[in-house]
Order: C-alpha cells, then sequence, then structure tokens
C-alpha cells in the first residue's frame, strides 16, 4: 500500500530548513577544501616560507582557547586540520609529465625528530586535547593556572613535565626510542608542590610522537590519542645528572594527579 503524498503546503513549510542544512553541509565542505586546497599549495612550493605560513595558520587557530580549555569541538576540528597541515607529506606529481612517479613536498623538515637537535630543550605547551592535563573536569581553582612546561633531553633519553601555579607539581621521565619520532615513556619521580618528592609505580608508563618539530615549534601525539602543540622557551635546557638526582624520593605512590604525567 502506497504511503500518501505529502501535501504541498508540508513539502513548502520543509524546504527552508532543507535549504538551510544543505548550506550548512556545503560551507562546511567549502571550509575543508579551502584547508586542503590552501596545504597542498604550500607544498607544492615548499620551502621555509610556507612552513612558516602554516605554522601561523596554526597558531592563529589557538587565539583564545586557553591552552585548548575552552576549545569547542569545532575549534578542536580546525586545530587538528592546521596540525596536520605541518605534519603530513602531501604528493604532487613531478613536473615533467612523461615521468610517471610521485615526488613528495614536505612541510615537514624533521621527519626523524630524535635526530634533530631542535627536539632538546624546554618547551612551553599552548593547547592540549588532554582532559586531565587542562583540568577541565575539576573545579577552577584546581586547574593550572600557569605556564606548564616539557623539558625533553634526547641525548640521556630523559624528559620533565612541570606544572606552575598553583601547584608546583613535576614528574621525570624515562625515554625509550620506538621509532625515528616516537619513545615510550616510563615515568621515575613526582614531585608536588615544588618539594615533595615520590616515586612513581610501575605502571605509570606512555608513549609520546613527535610529528612535527623545528626551532620553534612542536608538534607531538599521545597513545591516549591527545594533540600536543608547544613553543620553545629555552633550546639550552637540559636534564644533565645534578638535575635528575636532585629529587630524593619518597615511598612509591599509587596515585598521583594524571595532570603532569598525561602527555600521552
Amino acid at each position: 500500500m502506497r504511503s500518501p503524498a505529502r501535501r504541498p503546503a508540508q513539502q513548502e513549510e520543509e524546504l527552508p530548513k532543507l535549504r538551510e542544512d544543505l548550506l550548512e553541509s556545503a560551507s562546511a565542505q567549502l571550509e575543508n577544501l579551502a584547508r586542503e586546497l590552501s596545504a597542498a599549495i604550500a607544498s607544492f612550493f615548499g620551502g621555509a616560507g610556507a612552513r612558516e605560513a602554516a605554522k601561523q595558520a596554526l597558531l592563529a587557530e589557538l587565539v583564545g582557547l586557553d591552552r585548548g580549555a575552552k576549545a569547542s569541538a569545532e575549534q578542536q576540528e580546525a586545530v587538528e586540520a592546521a596540525a596536520r597541515a605541518l605534519e603530513r607529506c602531501v604528493p604532487r606529481a613531478s613536473v615533467a609529465r612523461c615521468v610517471s612517479r610521485v615526488t613528495l613536498c614536505r612541510l615537514n623538515p624533521n621527519l626523524r625528530a630524535l635526530s634533530c637537535s631542535a627536539i632538546n630543550g624546554r618547551w612551553e605547551l599552548v593547547y592540549t586535547t588532554s582532559v586531565s592535563i587542562l583540568g577541565s573536569n575539576r573545579p577552577a581553582l584546581f586547574r593550572p593556572a600557569g605556564p606548564i612546561y616539557q623539558t625533553i633531553d634526547v641525548e640521556r633519553k630523559r624528559a620533565k613535565n612541570q606544572e606552575t601555579a598553583p601547584f608546583f607539581s613535576s614528574v621525570t621521565a624515562a625515554l625509550t626510542p620506538t621509532s625515528p619520532s616516537a619513545v615510550a615513556v616510563q615515568f621515575k619521580t613526582f614531585r608536588l608542590f615544588g618539594f615533595v618528592a615520590v616515586t612513581a609505580p610501575d605502571a605509570a608508563r606512555g608513549a609520546l610522537d613527535t610529528t612535527y618539530v623545528d626551532e620553534e615549534l612542536r608538534v607531538s601525539r599521545g597513545d591516549k590519542g591527545n594533540l600536543f602543540v608547544l613553543l620553545q622557551r629555552d633550546p639550552e635546557a637540559r636534564l644533565d645528572d645534578a638535575a635528575w638526582e636532585a629529587s630524593f624520593a619518597l615511598a612509591p605512590v599509587p596515585l598521583v594527579s594524571d595532570s603532569v604525567r598525561d602527555f600521552r
């Protein structure tokens, strides 16, 4: 039995909503296409200028997001797209049409991040999708208010995550390379309020892949799927033996705040 045909009046009432939905969908598709085209053009011409433009595009997306704490789902998608524009290699056809092979023009200058000296130093976190680091699931009083840093020392295979105000927490970690750009992370010593040190439990592990790095900016991704964008603040900072052994560890504790160890 056929369903009754819709009345013309009903169809007319639905048309504005249908047009609105179509326009919204088309607008989103055009916006994504514009990002893809921009990345492809930048990749085609290559060079430091293209990388700088892509970096500035990423940083522009971060304005007003409070390290990601105020980012909407749409803003997170925009940051993700801008980060991927820096990370990826965009294929382009060879200029010589008679050559069928495909060449690659990279915006990312250091695909083997662990072999690049630029990865070392003290980095400030300017964006992340990690809820535990942002503290967005906690009352405002218990959220990080000051800068958050991560120091990396590839030569010594060490790292240190550090919160400033209000709790001045930190954690040291041993790094084990697992690929030219990624490391497994074993957290070692937590420091609470800047002076109380406790040994991290063996289960405090993670992984971190640096997908873009140069002398100014780093993009990393953790094993929990979180995105991290950091800016270089002190390229000379290292974790030498004196700094590494300065923390006297008390007895191990099973539970410590995730915020300083969730660069993953």
